[in-house]
């Protein structure tokens, strides 16, 4: 039995040109599987813009790659599209979106997904989460968020306190042997940021998930998938980790193809 070829991308941010790069290599590695890594669209103030895309150039995209297609939300994109995707290709299995249930493909092997990030500087929070249950969030004021059909409303600064936590979420996680989750975890070298002075943080600093690197450890999935920092991979010359599992992160102007 030959190996399942995996081609993994995330945070193309709408880009078209490199959705159209994305299908080119799918093609050229005849990929099995293709898997996105979050942040499908490119930041907006509202859904509107991100629901085009979802309808026009990004449907296009996934009706024509030939792989299966297996994805999960960033934290730029807006609800409204998350769940316009996921209603268009509600009856085709060949499109589906990655959740805590692990979803098995051939060869037994076992996916979940998972799009939330912990506190960040930016001020809409449709996917953010407290990283470990003994945290409490701060949030720069003022912060938003916004429900399906509903545009962004103001939250108050405790909103994160209201919700579980990274921590607690990862527990619904018993198997998987490939886990898609859009923050990386902390440490090593795929959270490492190129520095923002408006918002305190400094070139090199680690602003990945505590509770997602200690899910890794704890379960020990085959390989962990991520995205979220983009110059990571830049700033620390890193795109790949191995330990126990093997971690990777990929950039946008990089996409990653493997073998499973």
């Amino acid at each position: 039995m030959s190996a399942m070829r995996i081609v993994f991308a995330t945070d193309l941010h709408g880009n078209e040109s490199q959705y159209r790069q994305l299908a080119d290599l799918v093609d050229a590695t005849a990929a099995d599987l293709l898997i996105l890594g979050g942040d499908l669209f490119a930041y907006c103030r509202e859904a509107g813009p991100q629901l085009a895309v979802a309808r026009g150039p990004l449907r296009r995209f996934l009706e024509a790659v030939r792989s299966r297609v297996l994805w999960i939300p960033g934290n730029v994109d807006w609800p409204d599209a998350v769940e316009c995707l996921e209603e268009m290709f509600a009856e085709n299995h060949r499109i589906q979106r990655l959740a805590l249930d692990p979803l098995q493909v051939p060869d037994g092997v076992d996916l979940v997904g998972y799009p939330y990030i912990p506190p960040s500087p930016f001020r809409i929070k449709h996917w953010e989460r407290r990283d470990l249950s003994k945290d409490h969030a701060t949030m720069p004021d003022p912060s938003f968020s916004s429900t399906i059909g509903n545009p962004l409303q103001r939250v108050p600064s405790d909103f994160l306190d209201s919700l579980p936590s990274i921590e607690e979420e990862l527990q619904e996680i018993t198997r998987a042997n490939i886990w898609v989750v859009h923050t990386p975890p902390f440490g090593g070298g795929l959270d490492t940021v190129g520095g923002d002075v408006a918002a305190g943080i400094r070139r090199g600093e680690h602003v990945g998930s505590k509770a997602v690197s200690q899910a890794i450890e704890r379960l020990q999935p085959v390989l962990t998938l991520h995205g979220h920092i983009h110059e990571a991979p830049v700033v620390s010359g890193r795109w790949i980790e191995r330990g126990s599992s093997r971690r990777v992160a990929t950039c946008p102007e990089r996409a990653l193809s493997t073998t499973a």
